[in-house]
């Protein structure tokens, strides 16, 4: 349940710079390296304590994620993704995920002509209930996204994305963004916030492993949702900074300020991430083995 609660949560989005820099251009390398293990690190422990997760990724004969395991630290739970591809489409069509060997997802995506998301059902079965939620999205113009949730058929959330895109299309900023939720018992909050986002111009390993969602609307964890690598929308660069601001009005949805910074290898895929929670002080590495 936990990570369908972290709708409210975080979501670290991965974007990229509207910059350009003749001494840093943006790479789009002809063959992409895979990455075939993340592993998240909190600075304030010693090891072997220090570990808080690690991801595992396989691939087909076309290099498509076919698999991800996600290992959570101390408890040793583990969650299963298999990804299902349409013939030899780059797409992610549908999903199953496994949580801890029991309650299981099942994920269907539909797409435009030109490959952006439309629309995503989630089927969850657990040891308690089953219950679907269903993701809409109406592109109302290049620069103003809709979307909805459906719970079991009843509206869940309602909101509109004002977004600010670089160059290469990526998501950099939103202005006066508007949530409505109404998560059941009567209770309801509205949201109003600003996102603001700078990336760097190297290419994000992540970018093909996970389906390519318009907003940050859903959930998409590369680790749990409250480890500090978690994010909802996975573009082509690597993130530096996110600031969320929060309007005074604004309830059910926290401000913060995030930085990042890399290591790189020769061929500009980072080696190393550092994370940095501005406003509590916590520290965390993620390290990339391909």
């Amino acid at each position: 349940m936990r990570k369908y609660l972290s709708l409210f949560c975080c979501t670290i989005i991965i974007f990229c710079s509207c910059q350009k820099d003749d001494s840093d251009q943006n790479i789009v390398p002809q063959n992409p390296m895979l990455l075939k293990k993340f592993i998240a690190l909190d600075l304030s422990q010693t090891a072997p304590n220090d570990t808080t997760g690690i991801i595992e990724y396989s691939y087909d004969n076309l290099n498509r994620c076919t698999v991800i395991k996600n290992t959570y630290y101390p408890s040793l739970e583990t969650d299963m993704t298999y990804n299902y591809y349409v013939g030899s489409d780059t797409l992610i069509s549908s999903r199953t995920i496994i949580y801890n060997g029991s309650d299981t997802s099942k994920e269907i995506f539909t797409y435009n002509s030109v490959g952006q998301l439309l629309s995503d059902s989630t089927i969850t079965i657990l040891s308690s209930s089953t219950y679907t939620l269903t993701y809409s999205y109406q592109i109302l113009s290049n620069s103003r996204i809709q979307s909805t949730i459906n719970s079991n058929s009843s509206p869940f959330l309602f909101a509109t994305y004002n977004i600010q895109y670089d160059n290469n299309g990526n998501h950099l900023a939103e202005k006066d963004s508007s949530f409505d939720y109404n998560i059941g018992s009567g209770y309801v909050y509205k949201s109003v916030s600003d996102l603001t986002n700078t990336f760097d111009t190297k290419p994000c390993p992540f970018y093909n492993l996970y389906p390519k969602r318009l907003v940050g609307l859903d959930y998409e964890n590369a680790l749990q949702d409250d480890q500090p690598f978690y994010w909802s929308i996975i573009q082509k660069n690597n993130i530096l900074t996110e600031v969320r601001t929060t309007h005074p009005t604004t309830t059910g949805l926290s401000p913060y300020n995030h930085s990042f910074s890399y290591t790189y290898g020769a061929d500009n895929y980072p080696l190393i991430i550092k994370y940095t929670d501005n406003l509590t002080g916590e520290h965390y590495k993620g390290i990339y083995i391909y």
